[in-house]
């Protein structure tokens, strides 16, 4: 009966951290999430032991389908990230390694599910340094990117200009013929 209270109180905890974030106090949500959690655990723990006793084997708490379709779409997300790096940068080379070993993991369904969740927890840890990687290069190159791009707008900036004073010179109404094309100022 014991369980069944500690259950019911991390319920409790849970509605109270939801109440919480709607309040937009979001360390007494966190505080009451930990608190089921932790309570949550300790039933889970009582639930092993019960079942021990009893000697009753459970199977594998995850979903095999759903771990295949978790690999699926992590080598979905390495292929995109293929796309977008250069065969020449160093981290490539970790890339294709991630796809091979999620590749393998496949094979290894549905026998040794606790590896594969392992080894696919690794390689999504992997894929997200790979992206804040590329998002750091990417912040370092838009000042320089943004500067050629400047420089090389200048001179048809200035064509521009001399095109439109020569229209405004002859009494065409540059301005006006614009807007009509649905530019402005």
């Amino acid at each position: 009966m014991g369980n069944v209270t500690l259950y019911g109180e991390g319920m409790d905890n849970v509605s109270n951290a939801i109440a919480a974030l709607g309040l937009d106090d979001f360390e007494g949500a966190i505080a009451n999430a930990t608190d089921a959690l932790s309570i949550f655990r300790e039933v889970f723990i009582s639930i092993q032991i019960m079942l021990n006793n009893y000697d009753f084997k459970i199977g594998p708490l995850v979903d095999v389908d759903a771990l295949e379709e978790a690999i699926l779409r992590s080598i979905e997300r390495v292929e995109d990230l293929e796309a977008l790096i250069s065969s020449e940068a160093p981290i490539y080379d970790k890339l294709i390694d991630a796809k091979g070993n999620l590749t393998l993991e496949l094979s290894f369904l549905p026998d040794n599910v606790e590896d594969v969740k392992s080894s696919l927890r690794e390689v999504n840890m992997l894929l997200g340094k790979i992206s804040q990687y590329l998002k750091q290069v990417a912040q370092e190159l838009s000042p320089q990117r943004i500067r050629d791009y400047c420089e090389n707008a200048y001179p048809y900036m200035e064509r521009f200009r001399e095109q439109f004073r020569g229209g405004r010179e002859e009494g065409f109404d540059v301005n006006g013929f614009l807007q009509t094309q649905g530019y402005q100022n």
